[in-house]
């Protein structure tokens, strides 16, 4: 196994917009291209995940549950910010 490095560039994703809608979220993706970077999002995210209440301990007692639904196929390349930096891997 040799130490090469490869070059690749971190990729932000920007879904969603929690200032205009209910949920957004961001992601950071290391891929040589943008079209990769959006398959290895779509694969590596969850159908769903759990978040736990962070108010204060009298509300977060009455919290059954938060369930967050995600559909990957919604994610498109141009949810990709142009901020994108190179970083290097040993591979």
């Amino acid at each position: 196994m040799t130490n090469e490095k490869t070059a690749r560039k971190e990729f932000h994703f920007s879904c969603g917009d929690s200032t205009d809608g209910t949920i957004g979220f961001c992601a950071g993706v290391k891929a040589s291209s943008r079209e990769e970077a959006l398959e290895i999002l779509k694969r590596a995210l969850p159908q769903a995940a759990e978040a736990r209440p962070c108010g204060n301990e009298a509300d977060n007692d009455r919290i059954s549950y938060i369930e967050i639904y995600l559909n990957a196929d919604n994610i498109v390349l141009n949810d990709i910010d142009d901020g994108e930096e190179e970083v290097e891997e040993e591979s």
